[in-house]
């Protein structure tokens, strides 16, 4: 069997509306000797059937289904199938903002022998239908050279989307995305570039993540949003852990600033009404995190997960029907 110069691992999950862009921006690379790696996780809409129109029209995508088992699995899942030289991951909402995107990053790769390349990423506004930078990451989402980067120096944990790795690399060192519902790429990235110390990359935007698309976070009290937080605190904490143990100072402090301005503004008011020796503990918990400057933090993170836990069972105790 000839082996392909790149697997592209896109997992689908309901996005008929945006996933034939997604398909054939790969399919128009002048990188040509790729595969797609295209899961259906159980959509119920006409995703599936969108894929299967595709890959009749290409045999370079290789569609698979499944029931529905979240994004983390499918990716690694894809990461199974693949048979690649080098892999790709892809949202299937998102796009490839030119042809060249993945010749530049296979040839950066190539001529640098590392085990990992990343480009620039840019935002898509799907509403205004314009471009423009992340306008509080953008030093880390684009580059100024094609060079060699050293993680040590670079100490960032998103936007796993541009980068190619090499794929024998990930089979041999066993990285595979967590299975949490959410924050699970910033760890399999993290712990990717940690292990590979150093990273090709390429002053190219070969990257478009579309945002304001999609609809409103649910509210706290249901079900999904409950496993959400959890798995956010999890996936928080293993960042955290991992930057404990290899002394990453800039990471670790990136994190907490995530926790500060975005991550936690879901778990400031907990689901109602919680027994007050719980909420005030709840708080407690939640001003040690804010105002932690040590790496003891993940502890505090998992009691926040289990004090969470408490209150939502409480609830559903004293409002069951």
């Amino acid at each position: 069997m000839t082996i392909p110069k790149l697997s592209v691992i896109i997992p689908c999950f309901n996005v008929d509306s945006y996933v034939p862009f997604c398909i054939n921006s790969v399919l128009s690379q002048s990188l040509e000797d790729i595969e797609l790696i295209c899961i259906d996780d159980g959509s119920t809409d006409s995703t599936y059937f969108k894929l299967l129109e595709l890959s009749c029209r290409d045999n370079r995508i290789r569609l698979f289904k499944q029931q529905n088992c979240g994004v983390a699995e499918t990716r690694n899942k894809g990461i199974k199938f693949a048979n690649g030289e080098y892999l790709a991951f892809m949202d299937p909402d998102d796009f490839y903002p030119n042809e060249h995107c993945l010749a530049h990053l296979y040839n950066a790769i190539k001529e640098k022998q590392t085990n990992a390349v990343a480009g620039g990423l840019i935002l898509y506004d799907h509403q205004q239908q314009l471009f423009h930078p992340h306008y509080a990451y953008d030093s880390f989402y684009r580059f100024q050279s094609n060079s060699l980067v050293y993680f040590d120096d670079f100490q960032f944990d998103y936007g796993f989307q541009r980068f190619l790795f090499k794929r024998e690399f990930i089979l041999e060192n066993d990285l595979f995305f967590p299975e949490l519902c959410c924050f699970e790429d910033p760890v399999f990235l993290v712990k990717a570039l940690s292990l590979c110390g150093k990273f090709a990359v390429v002053n190219d935007v070969t990257y478009a993540y579309r945002h304001n698309h999609k609809s409103p976070v649910s509210s706290i009290g249901d079900s999904k949003t409950e496993k959400r937080i959890e798995d956010l605190i999890m996936g928080v904490s293993n960042v955290l852990e991992i930057a404990n143990e290899r002394n990453y100072i800039k990471l670790r402090d990136l994190v907490l600033t995530q926790l500060r301005d975005s991550i936690f503004w879901i778990l400031q008011s907990p689901p109602s009404p919680p027994q007050i020796s719980y909420e005030n503990e709840y708080k407690k918990k939640y001003e040690e995190i804010l105002n932690s400057n040590s790496w003891k933090v993940t502890a505090p993170l998992r009691k926040i997960a289990s004090i969470y836990r408490r209150i939502k069972n409480i609830n559903n105790y004293l409002f069951k029907e």
